[in-house]
């Protein structure tokens, strides 16, 4: 779901990054690996790496794609064996040291290659002031506090472009995608945007919530639940318009 929401916000684009004819590329804590397919499928003359702690990606794939369980927060060793193109999307929550994971990525690029990093600012917001005083207003700023707290950058897309920046990128461009978390816009295809993330985010309320906030805030489960339920209740009112940003940044490594 979360893929094709992306995509959909993208224009239907996989990337940013002006790449042409890539040789060797990696896809870092890829998930469900569908990213990696579709790149792939797209270029079929690159090797394509998808790594992530867990095995859970499909055994059929293009053949010039394989999968590695590997933590992207270890050291990475590829150093050697650069990229000439390193892609990473939502890692938000997953990842504490964001900038020395793009520090890495900068040192395994080759020079003149790409790395672009595609992520949420979940501090949500509204144009109108409709969000103050929301359960769904209350539910994110218990939650991404926790994480904060917890040693995980809540809200990673907002700094990306000064991350990069700091990694020794050049001609970095950035691309912030205003996504409403729910069907109250009147345009269709921001309509459309909206309910494929409320449907994302309402799945996740409470699972998300859930360990952050008994783990490291000492909530009750049951607090927990009628934090999520709230939160769930708003998504339904179309008079809050909450809005989270999904950020593009790509950077390029100095020849």
């Amino acid at each position: 779901m979360a893929h094709e929401l992306c995509l959909k916000a993208m224009g239907g684009k996989l990337f940013l990054a002006p790449i042409s004819s890539p040789e060797r590329v990696i896809d870092l804590a890829t998930g469900t690996g569908i990213w990696a397919i579709d790149f792939a499928d797209k270029f079929p003359s690159a090797e394509i790496i998808g790594n992530d702690l867990s095995p859970t990606q499909p055994s059929l794939v293009p053949p010039n794609l394989k999968f590695l369980v590997d933590d992207v927060e270890d050291d990475w060793g590829y150093e050697s064996t650069p990229f000439d193109f390193i892609h990473a999307r939502y890692l938000c929550h997953s990842i504490k040291n964001f900038k020395r994971l793009i520090q890495q990525a900068y040192n395994c690029t080759k020079p003149g290659g790409y790395v672009e990093f595609q992520d949420w600012d979940c501090r949500i917001r509204s144009e109108d002031g409709s969000l103050k005083g929301t359960g769904l207003q209350r539910y994110y700023d218990a939650v991404l506090d926790a994480f904060e707290r917890a040693g995980y950058p809540a809200s990673p897309g907002r700094y990306l472009e000064q991350w990069f920046r700091e990694a020794g990128f050049v001609d970095i461009h950035a691309r912030k995608y205003p996504i409403p978390m729910s069907v109250w816009p009147r345009d269709k295809h921001y309509k459309e945007l909206g309910a494929w993330l409320r449907a994302a985010v309402t799945e996740a309320f409470e699972g998300g919530a859930m360990a952050v906030l008994t783990r490291y805030e000492s909530w009750k489960p049951e607090e927990v639940t009628i934090l999520a339920a709230g939160a769930r209740n708003d998504l339904k009112n179309r008079d809050i318009h909450a809005i989270m940003d999904f950020w593009a940044v790509y950077g390029r490594k100095p020849e």
